[in-house]
């Protein structure tokens, strides 16, 4: 009987953890999203960075959509790009003559203790991204590949997956899967591979696409 009760105390303990988990998560979520939408609405700044070693920037989103030229968001959408059970807010933007639905920038805004850090990049830095966070890129013919990103000292780090880069007379490839060397085959097989995973949803910057996923 006293097993039996002990049994039970130490199964409502477990569930109380894991509710308190479940709404601790979604707390997080919640937080993130009012964030995103305070930077979209120029209430609040976040910190920028382009990835290659710039300083870090603060600025609001209207100074972002008017640095050399004026620009516009035409999608965004959600992902957990770092997998920490909060998503990511990642959207594209161009220049506001641009009549075509390919973006000049991208820009991934991440909430983390209270603050929203941003990662700017240019379209070919990131394209096709997919459901598993992970994207193509390409410098050139020769120097491309695949990545996703992480966060670290309060940043958002390029992790490469795997890629293609070029000798310094452009007469020889060499070919890196997890940082390692690898055969022209065995990357082949990889870049396969990533092609066949399923692309991200893209969403239509609109006021009734912002109230209903934000």
């Amino acid at each position: 009987m006293k097993k039996g009760i002990t049994f039970l105390a130490i199964l409502y303990f477990c569930l109380l953890i894991f509710v308190s988990c479940g709404d601790n998560k979604s707390e997080q979520t919640k937080n993130a999203l009012r964030a995103f939408n305070d930077v979209l609405q120029n209430n609040i700044e976040f910190m920028n960075t382009d990835g290659h070693g710039s300083d870090t920037q603060r600025l609001r989103l209207k100074e972002l959509l008017s640095d050399s030229e004026q620009y516009k968001i035409i999608k965004f959408t959600l992902l957990d790009m770092d997998r920490d059970n909060t998503p990511e807010l990642i959207f594209q933007y161009c220049t506001i003559d641009n009549k075509g639905d390919v973006p000049d920038f991208l820009e991934i805004l991440k909430h983390h203790d209270g603050k929203v850090y941003g990662l700017n990049r240019t379209y070919r830095e990131m394209k096709d991204l997919k459901i598993d966070a992970s994207f193509s890129w390409s410098y050139s013919g020769f120097d491309n590949g695949y990545s996703k990103l992480g966060f670290e000292s309060n940043s958002i780090k390029i992790v490469n997956l795997g890629y293609c880069q070029s000798s310094n007379d452009n007469q020889a490839e060499y070919f890196f899967v997890n940082d390692k060397a690898v055969s022209e085959d065995e990357y082949t097989y990889f870049c396969e591979n990533q092609n066949k995973k399923e692309y991200m949803i893209w969403y239509d910057y609109t006021s009734q696409n912002i109230k209903k996923y934000l």
